[in-house]
């Protein structure tokens, strides 16, 4: 029986309005907007869950999981920066132990995608502490950095997986008290106008990782915590919890994101 699953972007049904809807150009809006019922996941997945983390999470300070398309509340969140669709962040958090430092080196996103491509490859990140519902908190750094996009092998709702990759020219360190969370945010990008990937409908959804988690590990990404922004969906740090409804209550606790770098002894 195939199983129906949301994709993050029905939150457009219940967040923006229709004439908003209509900017976004017909072959997109065919493809994610104007179904009347959430999209079908293709009977015809692919799934690679092994017991190692990621060869491309090295070294691997920490990483959610994989995404799991089987899993009945699988699903993925808008998170790009796009021609067609404005940007959305997703904002993902993991804890670092208390009296330990840990240093981030580098970050990934999975994310479900219409295209493999980003374009300009140079990406931005961020780290931010004391994110709550409507506040982005406080800047711990940010900046751009090149990035290079890779297949998982595992797709979803009809979309293949990419992983999102950027390694930082200079390490950040971050102080841990095994509590107070900090949240990450890297966002896949498809800004140039003259791409025609990008004027044909790039979008990229962060994959989510739910009960099951394959090769998750490293610091701990708290559960129910994520935040959702964004201008073009009338949002502003909605937590994506099920009770908050930021993933229209499907998914969403945790997604398919990871760190590289170490906790220091």
């Amino acid at each position: 029986m195939v199983k129906k699953m949301l994709l993050s972007l029905a939150l457009v049904v219940a967040l923006v309005p229709f004439t908003l809807a209509q900017r976004v150009p017909s072959n997109l809006a065919q493809h994610e907007l104007s179904r009347p019922q959430p999209p079908v996941l293709s009977q015809h997945v692919v799934s690679h869950d092994t017991d190692t983390a990621p060869s491309y999470c090295k070294p691997c300070l920490a990483y959610g999981g994989d995404f799991d398309p089987n899993d009945p509340n699988a699903n993925g969140l808008a998170n790009w920066n796009t021609v067609v669709a404005g940007e959305a962040e997703v904002w993902v958090p993991f804890v670092v132990p208390a009296g330990k430092t840990a240093t981030v080196t580098g970050m990934f996103v999975n994310t479900l995608a219409t295209i493999g491509v980003i374009d300009p490859a140079t990406t931005p990140w961020s780290i931010q502490a004391r994110i709550k519902p409507g506040t982005p908190g406080k800047i711990i750094a940010s900046g751009t950095a090149t990035a290079t996009i890779n297949p998982t092998g595992r797709n979803g709702f009809g979309l293949n997986e990419y992983t999102v990759l950027v390694k930082l020219d200079k390490g950040v360190t971050l102080k841990g008290d095994g509590q107070t969370a900090y949240w990450f945010d890297l966002v896949p990008q498809c800004t140039n106008g003259s791409d025609n990937n990008c004027n044909a409908g790039a979008i990229y959804y962060e994959s989510d990782t739910e009960a099951v988690r394959a090769n998750h590990g490293g610091l701990s990404e708290p559960n129910d915590l994520s935040y959702f922004n964004s201008a073009f969906f009338g949002v502003t740090y909605l937590n994506t919890d099920p009770q908050s409804g930021g993933c229209n209550g499907i998914g969403c606790d945790r997604f398919s994101m990871g760190l590289l770098g170490k906790v220091n002894q």
